[in-house]
C-alpha cells in the first residue's frame, strides 16, 4: 500500500503545461464568489458544488478506511473571527454553515457526522487544521488554491476512484 501524500485539485490535468502550471484563469477561494472567469460568473451555487465534492471526497475516504473521527493535530483559528466571517459570508454570498461550533482545540476528535462543518470552515479559509486518524495512518489538510492535501494507505487507483467520483483529480503533476 502507499503511504504518501497525494494532492487532490479541481483543475483538469489538461489545463497544465509541460512545466506543471495551470494555464487557465480560474477562481481559488470563496471569496471568487461574484467574479467572472473566463467570460462566466462564479456563483455561490457552483462554489457551494464544488466544496461539497471535496467534502464527500474526505468522507468516502474516512468510509474506505473505516475512519470514525478525525483528530486535530494543528490548528490555526481565531473564534471570534471565524463566527463573525460565518455571519459575513451568509450575508454577502448566500451560503451558512448550519448547526452550533465547539471551540476548536488541538487534540479535539471530530465525528463523521459533524465533519462536513469543519472541512467547510477550512475550505472557506476561516480556519487552518491538520486532521488525522492516526490509527488508520490517514492525515489531510486543506491549502492555498483548493488543494487538498492527503496521506492515506489506500492505493492509488483506488484514491483516483474516490477522486473521479467526486468530479475532482489527483494532481496530474505527480
Amino acid at each position: 500500500m502507499e503511504d504518501i501524500f497525494h494532492e487532490i485539485v479541481k483543475y483538469p490535468p489538461s489545463g497544465y503545461n509541460k512545466d506543471g502550471i495551470y494555464m487557465y484563469d480560474d477562481w481559488t477561494s470563496i471569496s471568487d464568489i461574484g467574479k467572472s472567469f473566463n467570460g462566466k460568473i462564479f456563483s455561490a451555487k457552483d462554489y457551494l458544488r464544488v466544496e461539497n465534492q471535496y467534502i464527500n471526497t474526505v468522507l468516502m475516504i474516512m468510509s474506505e478506511l473505516d475512519c470514525k473521527y478525525l483528530t486535530i493535530v494543528y490548528i490555526e483559528v481565531n473564534q471570534n473571527e471565524m463566527i463573525h466571517d460565518i455571519e459575513m459570508y451568509e450575508k454577502k454570498y448566500g451560503v451558512n454553515i448550519t448547526g452550533t461550533f465547539p471551540n476548536l482545540k488541538k487534540g479535539m476528535r471530530i465525528s463523521r457526522i459533524n465533519i462536513p462543518n469543519i472541512l467547510r470552515l477550512c475550505l472557506r479559509e476561516l480556519c487552518y487544521i491538520v486532521f488525522s486518524c492516526k490509527s488508520k495512518k490517514l492525515e489531510l489538510y486543506f491549502s492555498y488554491e483548493y488543494y487538498l492535501n492527503i496521506k492515506c494507505p489506500i492505493n492509488k487507483s483506488t484514491l483516483n476512484e474516490i477522486v473521479k467520483k467526486n468530479n475532482l483529480y489527483l494532481d496530474p503533476r505527480g
